[in-house]
C-alpha cells in the first residue's frame, strides 16, 4: 500500500507527447505522486492509518511536472518528472509521517516528489541521455491537487494495478 497524490486526467493528456523515443519502455497508465511506501499492512494497521488520516487538515497544492530524470536500479531504469514546486509536497510528507507515527511503520529517510513516467528494463544509456535532453525544459500547465490517496497495489506480470482504498480532501 502506498499514499500518493494523483495526478488530474488533463496532465495525463499533456504527458502523451513524452511517450515516444524509449524502445523497450513501459509507460505507466496509473500517474500520482507517491508521497509515502507504506508496504504490505494488516488490515488492522490499514484500519488504524484510516484513523489517524481523517485528523489530516492540510491545504491543497497547486504544481506542475517537469524536469525529467532517473533513477537507477539494478533490475531496471526509472523515468520520471519532478514536481515543481515541492515545498508543499514535502510539508504533506511531514504531516503524513508524524500523524502515522503512532504506527511505527518505518519512514523513508530520502524523498523526492516525482511522478513516474516509465520503467524501462535496462539502461540505454544514449536513449535515455537524448530524452531527458529534448525534454528538459518540459512542464505541465500549473494543476491542483485535491486529494490523498490510499491505495492498494497488486503486482501482476505486466505491472502493478492500483486501488484506491480511501481518499482524503485537501482543501
Amino acid at each position: 500500500m502506498f499514499l500518493a497524490l494523483p495526478v488530474p486526467e488533463s496532465i495525463h493528456e499533456e504527458l502523451e507527447r513524452l511517450r515516444i523515443g524509449l524502445p523497450g519502455a513501459r509507460w505507466m497508465p496509473d500517474l500520482h505522486i507517491t508521497i509515502r511506501f507504506l508496504g504490505d499492512i494488516s488490515e488492522k494497521d490499514q484500519s488504524l492509518i484510516e484513523e489517524l488520516l481523517a485528523d489530516l487538515e492540510f491545504p491543497n497544492i497547486h504544481i506542475r511536472l517537469g524536469m525529467p530524470g532517473v533513477f537507477i536500479h539494478p533490475r531496471q531504469i526509472i523515468l520520471y518528472l519532478s514536481a515543481v514546486p515541492d515545498d508543499d509536497i514535502i510539508k504533506l510528507k511531514t504531516t503524513v509521517d508524524t500523524l502515522l507515527r503512532p504506527t511505527g511503520l518505518r519512514v523513508e529517510r530520502k524523498f523526492h516528489a516525482h511522478c513516474t513516467l516509465a520503467r524501462l528494463p535496462d539502461s540505454r544509456s544514449s536513449f535515455l541521455q537524448n530524452y531527458v535532453l529534448q525534454f528538459e525544459h518540459f512542464q505541465t500547465s500549473l494543476f491542483a491537487v485535491d486529494d490523498l490517496v490510499l491505495f492498494s497495489s497488486v503486482l501482476q506480470r505486466t505491472g502493478a494495478l492500483h486501488y484506491r482504498e480511501e481518499s482524503y480532501r485537501l482543501s
